[in-house]
């Protein structure tokens, strides 16, 4: 049997709400494990069953229980979110690269 990758989601908004949740949801080989937003977090965790959810990336990123990070916010909206993501321990998806600094 092949154990599943947990993931983490930054940014709770449309894409992720319409495309990205659902997607991982309906991978055999994913488990939703936390989303993270500043607005949506709890309205998309209860949405979705998702148990953990929180307002902050920091926290997001230092959770044991995810292993990798998808990151749904727009590289440019909030600043420094790929610095973030870069210096965690899990691997991050970002949802678009162009343009983006990290």
């Amino acid at each position: 049997m092949v154990r599943k990758v947990r993931w983490g989601v930054i940014g709770a908004g449309g894409i992720a709400d319409r495309k990205t949740i659902p997607g991982l949801l309906a991978a055999d080989n994913c488990e939703l494990v936390a989303v993270m937003d500043i607005v949506n977090a709890e309205k998309i965790a209860n949405k979705y069953q998702v148990k953990h959810y929180t307002d902050s990336i920091e926290e997001l990123l230092t959770r044991q229980d995810v292993d990798a990070v998808y990151n749904c916010y727009a590289c440019g909206l909030v600043s420094g979110v790929g610095q973030v993501c870069s210096s965690g321990r899990q691997t991050c998806i970002m949802r678009e690269t162009s343009g983006c600094q990290l």
